[in-house]
């Protein structure tokens, strides 16, 4: 039986299409300036709605969240302090695996004792500070650490900025909404068909992008209900 082959590594090196080395907004000087204005509008946009937003928008955000950032702070050390395998000791204890949980009790005790120890020492180093800055430092270091703490902690868990550039969204191209939009176009018989519940186009395959647009193949001919 004879062997059938396709063409060789070569030729189909041959019939391919090589991808150009630049842009083609690149080799055009007229796109290329336009390319680069549209960047340092959209650049300078950009830093002008945040440079705006910064004493009125988000300088209130992280005085405003930052009590909250300093209660997680707070909640992140007592729970580092106190160790949270105590929590698989307790299940442990409540499947009355009596041995297992005394031995886990006497592996945890000794690091929780000083874990206590050097939460209650930072608290008392941390008070100390706070008194000082509150009532002994000058004016300048006061506004330096209160910055610093509301930069510390105002950020919490959410994020502060805006997007200055919103994307615009597209609606997914599906084969209802293409029918429908050649349904409002009038033709007769796919509003017929439409009318009846059917399909006025028959799509041969899925719609895919292709290059900067999608690409919907239909089947030939119009569907349509004569009965």
């Amino acid at each position: 039986m004879p062997t059938v082959s396709g063409p060789g590594v070569i030729d189909r090196i041959k019939n391919s299409k090589r991808m150009g080395v630049f842009p083609p907004w690149m080799k055009s000087r007229r796109e290329f300036v336009e390319a680069l204005g549209w960047l340092a509008g959209h650049l300078w946009h950009t830093v002008a709605f945040h440079a705006v937003r910064v004493p009125f928008v988000y300088l209130l955000k992280l005085v405003w969240r930052s009590p909250r950032g300093v209660l997680n702070i707070l909640g992140r050390i007592g729970r580092w302090a106190v160790d949270g395998e105590g929590e698989v000791s307790q299940h442990t204890a409540t499947n009355e695996q009596v041995d297992e949980y005394l031995k886990l009790s006497r592996q945890r005790d000794r690091p929780v004792r000083l874990r206590m120890i050097l939460t209650v020492l930072g608290g008392v180093f941390a008070l100390g500070v706070g008194l000082f800055l509150l009532f002994g430092a000058q004016s300048r270091t006061q506004f330096i650490a209160a910055t610093v703490a509301v930069l510390g902690f105002g950020p919490a868990d959410a994020p502060l900025a805006t997007r200055a550039v919103i994307k615009t969204e597209v609606q997914k191209l599906t084969s209802d909404i293409v029918v429908k939009a050649m349904a409002s176009i009038g033709i007769g018989q796919i509003v017929s068909a439409v009318a009846k519940g059917m399909d006025g186009i028959k799509f041969v395959s899925p719609i895919t992008r292709e290059g900067p647009g999608l690409r919907a193949e239909r089947a030939m001919g119009w569907v349509a209900d004569d009965g």
